[in-house]
């Protein structure tokens, strides 16, 4: 097996991806030092060890659902029996993962910053803040999605199955599948690997993946640090895609190989075991 996919080093690029992640969470967590040692009066100290910022709240693994817009969200992201932070899964574990605990797929993009918008304009009720909250902890989630660019096209595919963790890449199985027809979008002069500002894309690319314009996006999505950007896949290559990079973050992302899981279902659908509610 090449260690070069479509004349690029792949170890160089899940290298390069798991810099920036670390470096990334880095700085979140810099930022959340910084700003609770403002609200004390004090100034963080210098020199101080950046650690990953996690939720301090354990929460056992079978969990209850959420309904939003149509669907039933899984309470939490999966953890692992008695441990806080999130489990970081390959996208095809992750989808075998959530079908055996009674949910269909992963959440599309617009479901997701559907949620996250509201929820930045103080528009949900406690059970949806919930699923927010739990959004914003560390470590981004996987979205029904897929991304294949082909030079200045890149071809989306909705709710994927098929892409399976092989030999430190994505490939696509004979049983790959995705509903409905792939949607192309024109990405002329944008890098991949590289975070491009959202507004730089078209309307429809905003809209496909957010739900909204971007002008009718939240101010925090749009502007400032934390604001919404794309990363692209290397040319020739089928990725999953995520959101987030860090737990504060607005991203869409066609490059990592492990996020974390959530599932969700049609609302008051029915789990494996035949009754309604928590799988």
């Amino acid at each position: 097996m090449t260690d070069y996919f479509a004349g690029f080093s792949l170890k160089k690029v899940f290298s390069d991806v798991e810099a920036k992640r670390l470096a990334e969470i880095a700085r979140i967590a810099r930022e959340e030092a910084e700003r609770k040692a403002r609200e004390k009066g004090a100034k963080p100290e210098k020199g101080a060890p950046l650690l990953p910022v996690v939720s301090p709240v354990i929460q056992p693994v079978v969990q209850g659902v959420v309904a939003y817009s149509g669907v039933d969200f899984e309470q939490l992201a999966y953890r692992v029996a008695g441990v806080t932070e999130k489990e970081l899964l390959t996208y095809d574990a992750s989808l075998a993962r959530l079908k055996k605990a009674g949910f269909e797929r992963h959440a599309r993009s617009q479901e997701v910053f559907g949620l996250l918008c509201d929820g930045l304009e103080n528009k949900l009720g406690t059970t949806e803040k919930a699923v927010y909250d739990d959004m914003f902890t560390i470590y981004g989630e996987w979205l029904s999605l897929a991304f294949e660019r082909r030079g200045d096209q890149l071809i989306v595919y909705l709710d994927p199955e098929g892409l399976v963790w092989k030999n430190g890449k994505y490939v696509k199985t004979p049983q790959f599948k995705y509903s409905g027809s792939p949607t192309v979008f024109l990405i002329e002069g944008k890098k991949s690997n590289v975070c491009i500002d959202l507004e730089k894309f078209s309307d429809t690319f905003v809209l496909f993946h957010y739900g909204r314009s971007f002008d009718k996006l939240p101010e925090k999505m749009r502007e400032g640090g934390l604001r919404a950007q794309v990363a692209l896949p290397s040319d020739g290559i089928l990725w999953p895609v995520g959101r987030g990079n860090g737990n504060v973050r607005f991203d869409i992302d066609g490059n990592y190989g492990s996020r974390a899981s959530r599932g969700v279902r049609s609302v008051g659908k029915k789990n494996s075991t035949g009754k309604k509610g928590a799988p």
